[in-house]
């Protein structure tokens, strides 16, 4: 991660801060690349440990060996979709993986979401997917009219 954003002045506006004791501290980039670093995967590592104490909601646990596609949803359930988001981060911020965790993770996404034309969005097994898309569709259905449901499987 680059840690010049701000000093380069590419984006002078912005600074990122955290709350410590109810009062906001700035952080610089290279302080919050190191914090990162050192937090990313206790909080997106799905491990299936039930003892993790990293792991909140140890009973929604649907796939383990794999990165949350989200932290704290709204709905508990959907960080623990299995969803091919992940590999974009590894790409561009390898750094926050462990090689050990992204080759399980990423032998998880070949064999679930991995197809003959791309990545479907979302795991087979998880009980949203739907992998029909037509985007012509026009019906009362509020889960595939116009499209709707192209973030829930379809390559």
């Amino acid at each position: 991660m680059s840690c010049n954003v701000y000093t380069l002045r590419i984006h002078p506006w912005y600074k990122p801060c955290r709350c410590v004791a109810g009062k906001e501290e700035f952080l610089s980039y290279s302080q919050w690349n190191q914090q990162l670093q050192q937090t990313f995967e206790a909080g997106f590592w799905v491990s299936g440990d039930p003892g993790d104490p990293n792991e909140k909601h140890a009973d929604l646990v649907h796939k383990k060996g794999i990165y949350k596609d989200s932290y704290g949803a709204s709905n508990a359930w959907c960080d623990y979709q299995l969803r091919p988001n992940f590999t974009i981060a590894m790409v561009v911020a390898p750094e926050l993986f462990t090689v050990e965790k992204a080759w399980l993770a990423l032998e998880m996404v070949e064999k679930k979401l991995l197809g003959p034309l791309g990545m479907k969005t979302l795991d087979p097994d998880d009980m949203v997917y739907c992998g029909v898309y037509d985007n012509s569709l026009d019906n009362d259905n509020y889960n595939l009219a116009k499209g709707f449901n192209y973030h829930q499987g379809p390559v």
